[in-house]
C-alpha cells in the first residue's frame, strides 16, 4: 500500500513539473525560433506573404514612429508582447495608424495594409503560446509513458484516458460551457481547457494508438513463432480426453514430450524467452513434462492452450 502511495505522489509531482517545464520551454523555443529564424517565424506570421518584418521593426520605428510612436505601445518589448498588446488595444491604435500617412503609403508599397498588420500580430501572439503547447503536449505523452512503467496497470490508464476523453469532448461540444460550469468563468479556464486538457489528452490518445499498435504487432510475432505448436494440439487434446476421467489418480510422473508433443519439445530448446506472455507460455509448457499428476497435467494443457494467441 505505501508503494502504490509512493508512486501516486511521484506520479503527481512529475505531473507538476512537467507543467512547469513545458511553460519555460516552450518560451525559449519561441525566443529562440525569433532570434535565429526569424525569417520562418515572418512567413508563418504574414501566411507566407513575407520573409522579414514588414510591419514593426526597427526601420518602421525610425521612418514612421510605428510602433514605438503609438501610446501605450513599448518598442523594447519582444515582438510577441508587442503583438499582444497591439491586439489588446487594437481600435485605439487602429484609428492612430489611419492618421499616420507615410506609414500606410508604406504599407501600400508593400502590397498590404492594417488588416495584414493585425492578422500578423494575431498569429505572432499566439506563436508562442503555441509553442508551450506543442512542448507540453511532447513532455505530457513522456509523462504517459512514465506514468504506464511507473503503475503497470495498463486497464486503470486505459479506463483514465476514457474518462478524460468523455469529459474533453464535453467542453468542446458546448463550447467550453462544461468547464464554465464547472470551475467558473476565471482567467484560468481557458488555461485548463487549452493549454492543459487538450495537450493532454492528445497525448494520451497518442500512447493508446502506439500501445495498441505495438500490443497488436508482438501478438502477430508471437503468433508467426508458435504457429508450429498447433500441430500438436490434437495430440494434445487427445490426452486432455483420456485423462479427464482419471483425475483421481494420485500418483506423480514425468511426460516425455519430446515424443508426445515434439513442436512443444522444440518450443523450449530454442532458448529463453523475455516477452511476459512468451515466458508464461514457456513455463506451461515446461509444467507439461512434470512432475505432475493427472490433475496437475490437464490444468497445464489448459493453460497452454488458453495461452496461444486465437485461442
Amino acid at each position: 500500500m505505501g508503494k502504490k502511495i509512493a508512486k501516486g505522489i511521484a506520479a503527481v509531482l512529475l505531473f507538476v513539473l512537467v507543467f512547469l517545464l513545458s511553460d519555460k520551454w516552450g518560451s525559449e523555443l519561441y525566443q529562440w525560433l525569433e532570434r535565429e529564424h526569424g525569417q520562418y517565424v515572418y512567413q508563418y506570421a504574414t501566411e507566407g506573404q513575407f520573409s522579414e518584418n514588414v510591419y514593426l521593426s526597427e526601420e518602421t520605428d525610425r521612418a514612421f514612429g510605428v510602433p514605438g510612436g503609438l501610446a501605450g505601445i513599448s518598442a523594447e518589448e519582444s515582438l510577441s508582447n508587442l503583438a499582444r498588446d497591439l491586439m489588446n488595444q487594437q481600435w485605439e491604435t487602429a484609428e492612430t495608424l489611419e492618421k499616420n500617412e507615410g506609414y500606410m503609403a508604406y504599407l501600400r508599397e508593400q502590397g498590404t495594409g492594417l488588416t495584414g498588420l493585425y492578422a500578423f500580430c494575431e498569429r505572432i501572439a499566439g506563436l508562442q503560446d503555441s509553442m508551450v503547447y506543442a512542448c507540453r503536449y511532447l513532455l505530457f505523452l513522456l509523462w504517459v509513458v512514465v506514468l504506464y512503467f511507473l503503475m503497470r496497470c495498463r486497464p486503470a490508464l486505459y479506463f483514465s484516458m476514457g474518462l478524460l476523453c468523455i469529459f474533453a469532448t464535453c467542453v468542446k461540444l458546448s463550447g467550453k460551457f462544461i468547464a464554465v460550469f464547472f470551475f467558473g468563468a476565471s482567467t484560468y479556464t481557458p488555461i485548463l481547457t487549452d493549454g492543459l486538457l487538450a495537450p493532454l489528452l492528445e497525448a494520451m490518445l497518442t500512447f493508446l494508438i502506439f500501445d495498441i499498435t505495438i500490443a497488436s504487432l508482438e501478438k502477430v510475432r508471437l503468433g508467426h513463432k508458435v504457429e508450429a505448436l498447433y500441430q500438436d494440439l490434437p495430440a494434445l487434446q487427445w490426452l486432455t480426453v483420456r485423462l479427464a476421467g482419471e483425475t483421481e489418480h494420485e500418483g506423480w510422473y514425468r511426460s516425455d514430450i519430446s515424443r508426445l508433443l515434439p513442436h512443444f519439445s522444440a518450443y523450449l530448446s530454442t532458448g529463453a524467452r523475455t516477452r511476459k506472455k512468451a515466458v508464461r507460455l514457456m513455463k506451461a509448457i515446461e509444467s507439461l513434462c512434470g512432475p505432475h499428476t493427472n490433475r496437475t497435467f490437464l490444468e497445464a494443457a489448459v493453460e497452454v492452450q488458453t495461452l496461444l494467441p486465437g485461442r
